[in-house]
């Protein structure tokens, strides 16, 4: 991937970049045309100069790696063999709840939680980003907070997974993904 922004006019963009949906050992990828991944580079296709290719991916491949940019819905992050090597080894990661269409459990949560425990153990933390955060202002201007998906209700905000200080990726409760 390549992506070179303007310092002048953030609408700018241009460059390159495959996004990567992950699936587990055990299950495949649908077939219909109609998915997150696919809508996400369409999007960044029409709306900016970058030429966005999504690509699907089983969790053991040895690809992931290589990926800047890693999807995957809370319903397929909970059924991975391995969840925590596949959230070691690749980028910037989105956990969308938009396979369910509804909020998860209390238990699914925890689950969530358990995963990331075991992978950075006492060194990340999760919090709502800021509504002055750079990601609600990166190319459209968010001002309110992020748009609703299709989970009734949701929470206004999107909530930062961190590394220390570092943002190394984001869980949306929205279900923007269905």
């Amino acid at each position: 991937s390549e992506i070179i922004i303007s310092p002048h006019n953030k609408k700018a963009i241009q460059g390159y970049t495959h996004l990567l949906y992950v699936w587990g050992e055990r299950f495949d990828p649908p077939t219909a045309l109609h998915h997150p991944v696919i809508d996400l580079a369409d999007a960044l296709n029409l709306y900016t100069n970058i030429e966005a290719k999504p690509a699907v991916e089983k969790e053991s491949d040895k690809h992931i790696p290589y990926y800047p940019v890693i999807y995957i819905s809370t319903d397929n992050l909970l059924k991975l063999d391995n969840p925590s090597k596949f959230l070691r080894s690749g980028g910037f990661y989105i956990i969308d709840n938009g396979a369910s269409g509804k909020y998860l459990t209390e238990q699914q949560r925890k689950q969530i939680i358990f995963i990331l425990n075991d992978i950075y153990g006492s060194i990340y933390t999760i919090r709502p980003l800021e509504r002055r955060h750079p990601i609600y202002h990166c190319f459209f201007d968010f001002e309110d907070g992020p748009p609703g998906g299709s989970v009734p209700d949701a929470s206004r905000t999107i909530e930062g997974i961190y590394i220390e200080r570092q943002l190394v990726g984001i869980y949306c409760p929205q279900g923007y993904g269905s």
